[in-house]
């Protein structure tokens, strides 16, 4: 949940439409004084199941689900995206039925999880899985 906006942007134009790109770094979106107006919110890996990482991003997902916009999630496996799901996204979105699915852009690489001690070896690869949370 760390991020502080910069300048850097890409903006890519198709026909009538285009999607702009911002990134973000070094601080906490839910300690920004100015909240810019995005249409939607993209989490690549953010593990907000994860036993490590959890208690960080309570408030910046409730901020999200304040702000009612379409998130895109992603997860490093199945342990991942479960965890997410049932300890947090279920709770904090009222959804029980968050659909996680196989990414075709995912990365090749896969290594064991660092964080993880119970499951054993558990495999993971950047952004396997994806997953859209939409608005109210």
């Amino acid at each position: 949940p760390d991020m502080v906006q910069t300048n850097a942007s890409v903006t890519v134009r198709h026909n009538e439409s285009s999607l702009t790109l911002r990134w973000l770094h070094a601080g906490l979106l839910h300690d920004l004084e100015k909240r810019p107006e995005w249409d939607g919110f993209v989490l690549l890996n953010p593990g907000v199941g994860h036993p490590f990482l959890r208690k960080g991003w309570e408030p910046t997902l409730a901020l999200l689900k304040h702000l009612g916009k379409p998130i895109v999630l992603t997860a490093h496996s199945y342990v991942d995206q479960e965890r997410d799901t049932t300890k947090v996204l279920s709770d904090v979105f009222g959804r029980v039925n968050i659909c996680y699915k196989m990414n075709a852009f995912a990365s090749r690489i896969a290594y064991k999880d660092p964080l993880e001690q119970k499951a054993g070896h558990v495999l993971v690869s950047p952004n396997k899985y994806v997953a859209t949370l939409l608005g109210p």
